[in-house]
């Protein structure tokens, strides 16, 4: 599959979420599908922040479509299988440098260009999509548990415009 096909699937599968909105702090039935796609399945019940947790269910359901259309091993060169294990479960934003280094990925420093599909880790422990680049310091995303403020601890799963220098790194899963 092309890089910008594959890249594109991510960021539709994260848009399906935008808009949806807590009902209590960290709480809505739609969140708890968030929580067995990483290694804190008890998370919902917590009620601890999603950010992260939306990022391993988004990129669970982005490995499941490719390969349930055959594209999984030409994307990333592996099955199923393989992927599931390789793929991020940390619940934590700032764990994810941690699982990239650990995967050989490219981590970008905040200053360099980073494109659609990529990661983008907060210095504010927090983590989002990287949907478009707008203009040079402005970066589009879709983030969960964000909200009108823009912080890490809102009231759903919004787009938003980020000042490029709020990233700690960005990753790039999607070569």
């Amino acid at each position: 599959m092309d890089a910008i096909i594959a890249r594109q699937a991510l960021v539709d599968i994260a848009a399906r979420d935008v808009g949806k909105t807590e009902v209590t702090s960290n709480r809505a039935p739609w969140l708890a599908h968030y929580w067995p796609e990483t290694s804190y399945p008890d998370g919902y019940a917590a009620r601890a922040p999603y950010c992260a947790a939306a990022m391993c269910y988004w990129l669970a359901t982005w490995g499941r479509e490719l390969a349930a259309h055959g594209e999984l091993r030409a994307t990333l060169g592996m099955s199923l299988a393989s992927y599931e294990q390789w793929r991020c479960k940390y619940a934590g934003a700032w764990r994810w440098q941690e699982w990239a280094t650990k995967r050989g990925l490219l981590i970008l420093p905040d200053t360099a260009p980073p494109m659609m599909g990529d990661i983008m880790i907060f210095d504010m422990s927090h983590i989002g999509l990287v949907e478009s680049v707008a203009k040079k310091g402005r970066v589009n995303t879709i983030e969960a548990n964000t909200g009108p403020s823009g912080g890490r601890d809102g009231d759903g799963v919004w787009r938003k415009d980020r000042e490029q220098s709020l990233a700690r790194a960005f990753i790039r899963i999607i070569p």
